[in-house]
């Protein structure tokens, strides 16, 4: 789990939108493994320590406290629109003229700091000189653009990344500035923030991000975002991975993808290495009687191109999920060979039926590299009444070893196949 420093400037519990957004004001909190607010916080005059602030970075503050007061006659009018998440027209290419002064303040005050420092002291002198000048913070300062928090993290290979969080009327709304920190030089080497704003759906809430390092050279970066919204935990998540050749050329995207994701019970985890990303996240559950399961997916890249391929398991509760959800060929690598044979004609039963048909998923016996899982459906015709599954865990994944139907039930299956 990467270790975001986050401080957040205000409470998040003075939120404009309607009681219901109580989950989005919560993501920021959820992210961070560590969090602080600024009242009291000192690095030194205007984050002096380390660095000093300079008459360009003073400038740069000033053009993006005018770009946010741009925005600030805007947030009260959503409502006004035939849709009420409609972002106001006048509004929209307000966000770019925001988006740009961060990218000119961030890159000039990083010219002026100790790049050196830990994380946390970098996001104190990227913060003191802005709430010093009048920067707008928090939900009560306005609806949109708002500044309300800012997390930092340094990646190898001398890269720096920094997530700006921002009010987006009822939701966080996160954008990333990544920067090449390589001798000395702050060089900004691409900035992910919304492709648009026309409704509030189309902001980026609990943005996170990982470097995949590729076999081709070239730098890629998978960035994964829920929807915004205003009434409930159910969100779109969009992950896509973005090609960043040079800082003179606008990332591409080599993959894109989106999911239903339940946000209630936390945000996703994102993991990446050399050619291949996994994230995991809650979704709706189509094999068990929950609302909620968990769902994990993993890509590697090969020839240039992403590909579904087995996911590797670090909790035993989502191998069913897993396995019941992926094509066969891939679902296959979830199991053992001594139990392939048995899983084929279960494997193509779940999938037939997912959705249709559920059972009810339980955890019956938990030891360090042996799990057991039953499946219950009383109900069920086409799915098994009964299925015991043993887990094996072999190397870094969860897979299955061993499927067994209830003897009742398999000698009533044994009878209709002679």
């Amino acid at each position: 789990m990467r270790l975001w420093i986050c401080l957040i400037l205000l409470g998040l519990s003075a939120c404009a939108g309607p009681p219901e957004t109580t989950i989005e004001r919560e993501i920021a909190g959820q992210r961070a493994e560590t969090h602080r607010t600024l009242d009291g916080d000192s690095a030194g005059p205007e984050g002096a320590s380390p660095g000093t602030s300079s008459p360009r970075v003073a400038d740069s503050i000033a053009d993006l406290v005018a770009a946010q007061r741009a925005l600030a006659p805007y947030g009260s009018k959503v409502g006004d629109a035939p849709d009420v998440f409609q972002i106001p027209a006048a509004a929209r290419p307000l966000f770019a003229d925001l988006e740009h002064a961060w990218e000119r303040y961030l890159g000039e005050q990083l010219q002026v700091i100790d790049l050196g420092a830990a994380e946390r002291t970098i996001a104190n002198a990227l913060l003191n000189p802005l709430k010093r000048r009048g920067v707008m913070q928090g939900y009560e300062a306005q609806a949109f653009g708002a500044l309300l928090a800012v997390w930092v993290q340094k990646h190898a290979g001398d890269v720096l990344g920094v997530v700006v969080s921002s009010t987006l009327d009822c939701s966080p709304d996160d954008t990333l500035f990544l920067f090449s920190t390589a001798g000395g030089q702050v060089q900004r080497l691409a900035t992910v923030g919304a492709k648009k704003r026309v409704s509030l759906a189309d902001g980026q809430l609990g943005l996170e991000y990982a470097l995949v390092p590729t076999s081709g050279g070239t730098p890629e970066i998978v960035v994964a975002s829920a929807t915004p919204w205003c009434a409930s935990a159910w969100r779109t998540l969009r992950y896509e991975v973005l090609s960043l050749p040079s800082p003179a050329v606008r990332p591409r995207a080599t993959f894109q993808h989106e999911s239903s994701v339940w946000i209630g019970n936390g945000t996703w985890e994102l993991q990446a290495g050399d050619d291949w990303f996994q994230i995991r996240h809650d979704t709706w559950d189509t094999v068990g009687s929950s609302v909620v399961a968990g769902r994990v997916a993993r890509y590697t890249r090969s020839g240039g191109r992403w590909s579904p391929t087995t996911p590797r398991l670090s909790s035993a509760a989502d191998v069913i999920h897993a396995w019941a959800a992926l094509p066969p060929p891939l679902a296959r690598e979830l199991v053992l060979p001594e139990a392939r044979a048995a899983a084929a004609d279960l494997h193509a039963a779940f999938r037939r039926n997912a959705g249709k048909e559920r059972g009810y998923v339980q955890l019956t016996a938990s030891a360090k590299n042996e799990n057991r899982l039953t499946f219950e459906c009383e109900d069920c015709r086409v799915l098994p009444k009964h299925l015991d599954l043993t887990l094996t865990r072999v190397a870094d994944s969860w897979r299955i070893s061993n499927l067994k139907k209830a003897e009742r039930e398999q000698d009533e299956q044994d009878e209709q196949n002679d």
